[in-house]
């Protein structure tokens, strides 16, 4: 049986159903390419057959990533016919590493540019908030804390100790590494967050969803 052909069975008996979206452009690209580069029958498939394919994945001109995915449905693929009963048990072969990329980061500038944009939207948001004021408040913060957004989403206006020049300080213990996290929050947040409150007065959550 062709890699192609099982992979139909597999589609077709799976427990729980595999989206199409996820049979086309996933597992069938990758049973294709096997079918069309290697031609070995499920029944056959060993180590130096998975590695002739990946050698044969890396010399195709698509990227580490794409490669990556066709491998990785490849060894689904590879499983589910092994637990089927129609073919060897799989071993490990190759990998392909995919290159991590460096983090594009913002910087001052653009979240300045972003907030001033955003605070002219005066649509309702939520709960009696405008757009602007939630979003300019909530990326504002962000850039001063850089927290995550479920750490900031969490917060409540208590936790924040207002200072005599203006801005705030606010203890959050973070929900990932469960450590204190201190933040100085600027004067200007602390305008945009004290004028998110007012639009809803008497809320516990600064940001409410």
């Amino acid at each position: 049986m062709k890699l192609e052909e099982f992979a139909y069975f597999y589609f077709e008996n799976h427990p729980t159903g595999i989206r199409k979206s996820t049979q086309d452009c996933y597992y069938l690209p990758a049973a294709r390419m096997f079918d069309r580069a290697i031609s070995v029958p499920v029944e056959h498939l060993d180590k130096m057959t998975a590695n002739k394919f990946v050698d044969w994945l890396k010399s195709q001109p698509t990227t580490p990533k794409t490669q990556h995915g066709r491998r990785c449905a490849f060894g689904t693929l590879w499983l589910a016919a092994s637990e089927a009963g129609m073919a060897p048990d799989p071993v490990p072969f190759r990998r392909i590493v995919v290159p991590k990329k460096s983090p594009v980061a913002w910087d001052f500038d653009s979240v300045q540019r972003l907030v001033t944009a955003v605070k002219q939207d005066s649509r309702p948001w939520c709960n009696g908030i405008e757009f602007g004021t939630y979003w300019s408040s909530l990326f504002s913060a962000a850039w001063d804390s850089a927290l995550r957004l479920g750490d900031l989403l969490e917060i409540e206006y208590s936790w924040i100790i207002r200072d005599k020049d203006g801005s705030g300080l606010l203890r959050k213990i973070q929900s990932k590494t469960l450590r204190e996290h201190y933040v100085k929050l600027h004067p200007g947040t602390m305008r945009l967050i004290t004028d998110a409150m007012c639009q809803c007065p008497g809320r516990r959550l600064v940001w409410p969803l």
